[in-house]
């Protein structure tokens, strides 16, 4: 735009997620929302067989250097004891912690949970530098970004004086598409799909859950050669690991435990684990011993920094 502008100012939100099955089993399924004292919400609610609780919200200018601190662990830590305080939780019980921020409007407030949450647009007339307006998209997340796409198209088309031509509002996401949608439907893909594969119905289930009817393609993958599980981690496969390298538009190791499964994130995450998959890694894209090091340390120092996954024995 030519200009320094000051539309979006970020608020980091840290959150913990802790393997404590006392704690899991008292959420009976749940999730709570609760108010700290100064205002804040916070949540925490069952997530793959283990606990999420946030979050803060703290000014950041630097997204890059959003990081899960120390005090916010201690003040997640805390706000549980307030809802939960016959339940103790240590630090040794998380397995996973991270941090975002939330691109927020501008705002001088003094207690952040006063800034809006809502997404909007704003417009920004033709000038002597830009010779178009210019549509700044403020705030937004994964739960809205298709409809605030499409209020920001219909913007968007009515100062084109154009009609829109198709709509995304009923195309399912990934492996959204045509998934069956009870269980006599799901039942009968998987018995479909272990017709054409013959890998046990048990295991489909496992990467219908994990990739939606992807799995279809998946399975064909799998089942094109001989797989293995892996040693350190059974109930992933080879394979599986394969394909998600392969198709998956996987660059670093990283993408991997964090991105492209949810290895890291479910504390399932150690030096043996992250070893195994180097390897199969390494294969895959002819990495040198040197460049297989260096995804290593890379990986181990990023999930260290921003997760708090501690490598014992490096």
């Amino acid at each position: 735009m030519k200009q320094e502008t000051q539309m979006i100012g970020g608020t980091k939100g840290s959150h913990i997620i802790v393997n404590h099955p006392e704690l899991l089993q008292a959420l009976d399924a749940n999730m709570i929302y609760y108010e700290n004292p100064e205002g804040r919400v916070c949540i925490l609610y069952p997530f793959m067989g283990n606990v999420l609780i946030g979050s803060t919200d703290i000014p950041v200018d630097d997204p890059a250097e959003a990081l899960c601190s120390p005090e916010e662990i201690d003040y997640i830590m805390e706000s549980v004891a307030s809802v939960f305080p016959d339940i103790e939780i240590k630090k040794s019980d998380i397995v996973f912690q991270y941090c975002g921020v939330r691109p927020l409007p501008r705002s001088n407030s003094k207690f952040t949970g006063r800034i809006s949450r809502a997404h909007s647009c704003r417009i920004t007339d033709a000038d002597e530098q830009n010779h178009f307006k210019t549509y700044s998209m403020i705030g937004g997340k994964w739960t809205t970004f298709r409809g605030f796409a499409d209020e920001v198209t219909e913007q968007v088309l009515a100062e084109l004086n154009k009609k829109r031509q198709s709509t995304t509002e009923d195309i399912a996401i990934g492996g959204g598409l045509e998934f069956p949608r009870t269980d006599e439907a799901c039942q009968q893909w998987l018995e479909n799909l272990h017709g054409k594969t013959d890998i046990a119905l048990d295991r489909l289930q496992i990467l219908l859950e994990r990739y939606g009817t992807i799995a279809s393609t998946v399975a064909d993958y799998i089942s094109a050669e001989t797989d293995s599980p892996l040693e350190t981690l059974p109930e992933y496969s080879v394979r599986e690991l394969e394909y998600i390298m392969k198709f998956e538009r996987v660059m670093h190791l990283d993408d991997i435990v964090l991105r492209r499964t949810s290895i890291a994130i479910r504390g399932l995450l150690d030096s043996t684990v992250l070893n195994e998959i180097s390897q199969i890694a390494q294969t895959v894209f002819d990495w040198s011993d040197s460049d297989t090091l260096d995804e290593l340390k890379h990986c181990k120092d990023s999930l260290e920094k921003h997760h708090g996954i501690q490598f014992s024995g490096d």
